[in-house]
């Protein structure tokens, strides 16, 4: 068995970061923070000792969106895959020309998300 993978979940809707919490916990995946707005998430990966594997980031979000805190955090861990959830229909190619791996449309099921996850890991 290898190494556990490890995700940081960044939603602004605390009813699914609950869910996928205990989902990716269930799974055997190790949920290393969570945060609620981009700029929350950009200060708590800064601290973070242990990087995530991934990171699940909403799009739309308060205070600072996913697309701008996927930058700041890039810009900092190139290395580090990122994964956008989003309930709008919107540019696809915004996400990725951020360098995030997938783009995926919520409502998404929890196996999907885990195996998106377990792929690019």
């Amino acid at each position: 068995m290898g190494k556990t993978l490890s995700v940081a979940i960044v939603d602004d809707e605390k009813e699914l970061v609950v869910i996928l919490t205990k989902g990716f916990t269930r799974q055997g995946v190790e949920v290393v923070f969570v945060a609620y707005n981009g700029r929350e998430a950009v200060e708590l990966f800064n601290k973070m000792e242990k990087k995530p594997d991934v990171i699940i980031m909403d799009y739309s979000m308060p205070i600072v969106d996913g697309i701008t805190a996927a930058r700041q955090i890039l810009a900092i861990a190139p290395n580090v895959k990122i994964i956008f959830l989003s309930g709008a229909r919107l540019e696809e190619k915004e996400a990725l020309e951020t360098g995030a791996f997938a783009l995926l449309r919520k409502p998404v099921s929890l196996y999907t998300l885990v195996e998106t996850v377990r792929e690019i890991a």
